[in-house]
């Protein structure tokens, strides 16, 4: 009986290990007012270069990101989550993506060295968006710095500082245009509602990343993984790419998310 239970965990560890390892592409269809053409975009958070994934991993991603040849690429932070992988040359097949790429910052960008990594990303083309507003064609993007939606949240990783809340009413967001938002964890949407933003994207949540962790994450966040609404605004929240702590899934998996927005 020993066996069999070292037997059965030994395989449920190689499964983990090779589940995570292996990018999946989800796909949704989503209508934006005020568009007038469809946009391709992917969506891309929580790599986590790190102790267990690096360029190879990184490169992996950007091959399949460049296979589903999206018109831009939306990433919400959590890039790196330990300083072992911090250098340039990690960061070298983003220099291969074919489509313009936006990023914003995640806890563990903050805790590893956030302003490191805005330099090395700003130094391959990388639009960094620290709390502004860009546009991209028809669509205007506000991208977000990590933090908490207002000051009555409470979120484990962002203790206190400025809220989405706060942000949001200080940026001058065009109500008129179709709108995404970009921050790390799936918060803020009442704001963001508010102010017409037609999609939230976000991730932090790894949708649990091991089993029974997935019951308590469903349980802990109101937008855990897919596609969402709340009121008019719509919510994609991606399990992420990567794995953080080890390098494992089980009862989830790590994603791509393409994602084709259509005049509605």
């Amino acid at each position: 009986m020993g066996y069999l239970s070292l037997g059965l965990t030994a395989l449920l560890i190689c499964y983990g290990i090779l589940n995570a390892s292996i990018p999946h592409v989800t796909r949704a269809t989503i209508p934006i007012k005020g568009l007038t053409k469809e946009v391709k975009i992917v969506h891309l958070t929580d790599i986590h270069l790190g102790h267990f994934r690096g360029k190879n991993h990184l490169r992996k991603i950007v091959e399949i990101t460049n296979e589903l040849n999206p018109d831009v690429v939306f990433q919400t932070g959590d890039l790196f989550d330990a300083k072992s992988r911090l250098s340039e040359d990690v960061l070298t097949p983003f220099k291969e993506l074919k489509a313009k790429h936006y990023f914003v910052e995640g806890n563990h960008d903050k805790e590893v060295g956030v302003e490191q990594i805005k330099r090395m990303l700003k130094s391959i083309k990388i639009n960094y968006l620290e709390n502004e507003i860009a546009l991209f064609g028809e669509l205007q993007i506000v991208g977000l710095k990590h933090m908490r939606a207002d000051k009555n949240s409470f979120d484990l990783h962002v203790i206190n500082g400025e809220t989405i809340q706060d942000v949001l009413s200080q940026l001058p967001v065009d109500t008129t245009k179709p709108t995404i938002m970009l921050h790390h964890s799936p918060n803020g949407e009442v704001y963001a509602n508010d102010l017409k933003i037609d999609l939230l994207l976000a991730g932090h949540t790894h949708k649990g990343q091991l089993f029974p962790l997935t019951l308590i994450a469903e349980m802990f966040f109101a937008y855990n993984d897919g596609l969402h609404k709340y009121k008019d605004i719509n919510i994609y929240v991606s399990e992420g790419v990567g794995t953080m702590f080890t390098p494992m899934r089980i009862g989830t998996r790590s994603e791509i998310s393409f994602i084709t927005l259509v005049p509605e």
